[in-house]
């Protein structure tokens, strides 16, 4: 700690401040605001090589991170919590650039609306990622909280993501900070620019993905390391096409800031706004009048609610429409990240999404091969009584025999058999 870089930046840092209170107390305003300017800065870069000797292990700490960053994006400037607009900036910069990246790699994973916010998970290098994104409603800063700790964590995590953004579009052979043109006015993604750039992202990553391909000898290719590695890769290919052919209108109630990267990390496109004729999927969270029923039905589109994309992706399937219709309660929200094999217990909406995807018929496939065991068993038991019975009766009629009766008798002299 001695030898810390950061120690002597401090105490220059404090000298400086010394300094420039002995000028503002002569009233030498031009001096002080010139040193004021020529404050001496720290930085946190080699706190984060340090402490993060490979990028995978920087990718794996990032839940903290996102969740905070977050949490600092949907904040209100406030000068006594020492809550500045220039961090509150940064913020929302680079979590939109987080989550562009997530949306152009298509390494979205899970989603959950709770009350607490939404739950995002992303598959980056390998590594899995989970945070919560808040809902961006007016927020009431509670003073019972210490905004000083939690500003110190800001700064740091804001360095490692920074840090962690440019390395993931650098890989990408992306400028960074990402380009403005991936932006509308707004601050959503423009389409037109987003997917011709997606398409290419995602063709160089499977091209890769061939030529990295090794030949594997037939008896490995049967091993459970090798078929789980398959299954994983099976499953993230039905992911990148789940929304191929959708095109999604969102209504201005939705949250859009987390929607738009959900359908378009799955294939799909959105539009907000206009309205068009490409529109498969309308995105409502309000109850329908009569005659807006009749409108939008006539225009030959799905009206669903935001649930059903979240549940849609949980499940790796397109599930029916009919019971999230606009105004009608949902079926129940399944978390994605409870293990209900761990955990004991099947819900019945995990039941009924199981029977939608067919997978219910392998069950039944099971069920039928334990029938077809139980004769077997049964068998093998009967066999197994016949030949204790057989084996008792001998052993009786052993017994019957005369037995001398110094066998009965023990003695001292007798070694331990």
């Amino acid at each position: 700690m001695a030898h810390e870089p950061l120690l002597d930046k401090f105490r220059e840092i404090k000298a400086h401040l010394k300094k420039y209170k002995r000028l503002v107390n002569r009233n030498e305003s031009d001096l002080a605001k010139r040193h004021l300017e020529r404050a001496p800065k720290y930085s946190l870069q080699h706190v984060i090589k340090e402490r993060y000797p490979s990028f995978p292990d920087a990718v794996r700490d990032l839940d903290d991170a996102l969740c905070l960053i977050s949490l600092y994006a949907n904040f209100p400037q406030h000068q006594s919590l020492d809550i500045k607009n220039s961090d509150i900036v940064l913020c929302q910069r680079l979590q939109k650039e987080f989550l562009t990246y997530c949306a152009l790699t298509q390494c979205f994973r899970k989603v959950f609306f709770s009350i607490k916010g939404i739950y995002l998970q992303a598959e980056i290098l390998g590594q899995t990622v989970t945070w919560v994104q808040p809902y961006q409603f007016s927020q009431k800063l509670p003073f019972d909280v210490d905004y000083r700790v939690m500003s110190t964590f800001l700064e740091f995590y804001l360095s490692l993501l920074k840090f962690v953004n440019f390395k993931l579009f650098s890989d990408l052979k992306e400028a960074y900070p990402v380009r403005a043109s991936l932006y509308d006015v707004n601050g959503n993604i423009d389409i037109a620019s987003f997917k011709p750039l997606q398409t290419k992202i995602v063709k160089a990553f499977l091209k890769e993905e061939r030529d990295q391909d090794f030949q594997i000898s037939e008896e490995y290719k049967q091993t459970p390391e090798m078929r789980e590695i398959a299954k994983k890769q099976e499953l993230a290919s039905k992911q990148r096409d789940l929304f191929k052919s959708f095109h999604f209108f969102f209504n201005r109630e939705v949250p859009l800031y987390v929607l738009q990267y959900l359908v378009l990390s799955f294939g799909a496109t959105y539009s907000y706004g206009e309205d068009s004729n490409k529109i498969s999927h309308h995105v409502l969270d309000r109850p329908l009048t009569a005659e807006q029923k009749k409108d939008l039905k006539s225009k030959n589109r799905e009206l669903i609610q935001p649930q059903w994309i979240a549940d849609s992706i949980n499940a790796v399937h397109n599930l029916p429409v009919q019971e999230y219709f606009p105004g009608v309660p949902p079926p129940a929200h399944l978390s994605p990240f409870v293990d209900n094999q761990r955990e004991g217990y099947m819900p019945e909406r995990q039941k009924q999404i199981n029977r939608i995807k067919g997978e219910e018929m392998d069950e039944d496939e099971e069920e039928e091969e334990v029938v077809e065991k139980i004769p077997e068993k049964k068998k093998k038991k009967e066999e197994s009584e016949e030949d204790e019975v057989s084996d008792s009766e001998e052993s009786d009629e052993e017994e019957e025999k005369e037995i001398p009766a110094e066998k009965y008798v023990s003695s001292s002299d007798e070694e331990p058999v």
